[in-house]
């Protein structure tokens, strides 16, 4: 009986010392995140958090947490989905993880006019069906200079929009994805980037037409570029052209599209984007 009641008292114990440790976790866990070099990044709501702001942040969730063993949550029973090889090796490459959130300044400009945007894109929800990995992503765009008006290129918008991997492909919908048309919709990657050009846009890849070069996308170069948060990345530089300009992209391995532009047949009318911090989950 001693022994029985010795081995309930340490079972007890280590059960309430789980149930303290679920408690500070589940706690501090929203700002403990993001990687540790990127602590003093802006945040989604265009707020400036430091180091010791964060520290202080997270011990004073940990030391006001009052969660008992009746009102912690169950843990989900739900598996993580196993997404195929080639899903995987695109994901490393473009991170489309739930709470990756990629911030730019967008400035547009017209003849003397300039105006400034600043854009926070946010993956919001992921789905994985039929071998496919879709990724909701939402955009808040806060004009920060200037003016809005139809006079420019083209202007950012508050939107949703979505990315679609099939294997090494990355399709873009700018309205909810239908799998049974993605042959017709934007797309926006291949992995690895070919040697030769594709057609971002649907109905030139079903034309088959190799000679016209109109809105064929290409790398132009391959090159390492240090971002923002110090981070020193594999990039590449896309360009395509188009009957109304040209257009380039910067992306980078791990973190995505890090910059662009694009040009009006009228040189006066162009946007340029850069990245200014990043958090990939």
């Amino acid at each position: 009986m001693a022994l029985m009641q010795k081995v309930r008292l340490r079972f007890f114990g280590l059960l309430l010392g789980l149930v303290a440790i679920s408690c500070v976790t589940g706690c501090v866990r929203p700002y403990s995140t993001a990687p540790v070099q990127k602590l003093t990044e802006p945040n989604l709501a265009l707020g400036h958090v430091t180091t010791a702001e964060m520290i202080e942040k997270t011990l004073e969730a940990a030391a006001t947490c009052t969660q008992t063993a009746d009102s912690l949550p169950m843990p989900s029973l739900e598996e993580e989905p196993v997404y195929s090889i080639d899903i995987q090796q695109t994901l490393l490459l473009f991170p489309l993880h739930t709470g990756t959130a990629w911030v730019y300044e967008y400035s547009a400009y017209s003849g003397e006019e300039r105006s400034v945007w600043k854009i926070i894109d946010t993956v919001v929800e992921t789905n994985y069906d039929a071998g496919y990995f879709s990724a909701r992503i939402e955009r808040k765009s806060i004009l920060i200079e200037g003016r809005a008006g139809n006079y420019y290129l083209d202007i950012p918008q508050a939107s949703n929009y979505w990315y679609v991997l099939e294997g090494t492909k990355v399709f873009r919908f700018l309205e909810s994805p239908v799998l049974e048309q993605i042959n017709q919709a934007w797309l926006e990657f291949i992995f690895p980037f070919p040697q030769s050009c594709w057609y971002p846009e649907g109905m030139q890849r079903l034309a088959g037409d190799e000679e016209l070069l109109i809105g064929c996308r290409s790398v132009e170069k391959h090159f390492t570029q240090i971002l923002p948060t110090g981070d020193t990345v594999d990039c590449a530089q896309l360009s395509s052209a188009s009957h109304e300009g040209d257009t380039l992209l910067i992306f980078c391995d791990g973190v995505g599209i890090v910059g662009g532009s694009s040009e009006g047949l009228d040189s006066s009318h162009y946007y340029v984007f850069e990245l200014t911090a990043y958090i990939i989950q």
